[in-house]
Formats: C-alpha cells, structure tokens, sequence
C-alpha cells in the first residue's frame, strides 16, 4: 500500500516536471515571438493570431501536457481541454502586452 502511494506520487510528480518543461519551451516562444512582432512593427491586437501560429508546436506540446496531467488526476478531458486552452490564452494575452503600441 505505501509502495503504490510512493510511486503515484513519484510519477505525478514526473508528469508535473514534464508539464514545467513544456511550459518552459512556450514561454521562451513566447517570448521570441514578441522580439519579432516588435521588431516587425505588429499591433497588438494581431498578437494572439501570430504567437499561435508561429509557436504552434509548443502549444500543442504544452496543451498536451496540461491535459493529460489533469485526466490522470481526475479531471474530465473536455474540462481539462478547456482549463488548458485558458491557460494557453492567459500566457498568449501577457505576452501581447509586451508589445510596443507605438508600433
């Protein structure tokens, strides 16, 4: 019985860092994207349509991750799709207020 907690416990602790290192590559895609936008002149308002496009492969990785950390823990995947798409938007929406409006 405590070997079989331990090792729930070890392996959502293995999912979380999983998630952490997905997050990780978003954000410096992120991050990279803002530099173009800024350099290219884009108004923030076209943000979101382009940090979607251009750091797609980190949000499907990362989306991935968040739900199939919540299913695992018991969370519906339609809810855990939506809580991730949330999630998504929320890191999307921060990053398009670091973009020069003077653009």
């Amino acid at each position: 019985m405590i070997a079989f907690a331990a090792s729930m416990i070890i392996a959502a602790a293995l999912m979380q860092a999983a998630a952490s290192g997905q997050r990780q590559q978003f954000v410096a895609c992120l991050k990279q994207t803002v530099e173009k936008a800024n350099a290219g002149k884009m108004k923030p308002e076209n943000f979101g349509a382009f940090a979607r496009l251009n750091c797609a492969t980190q949000v499907s990785g990362f989306k991935q991750g968040l739900v199939s950390f919540d299913v695992k823990n018991g969370v519906s995947r339609k809810r855990a799709e939506a809580d991730a798409e949330l999630q998504i938007e929320d890191y999307v929406v921060g990053a398009s207020e670091k973009i020069d409006p003077g653009s």
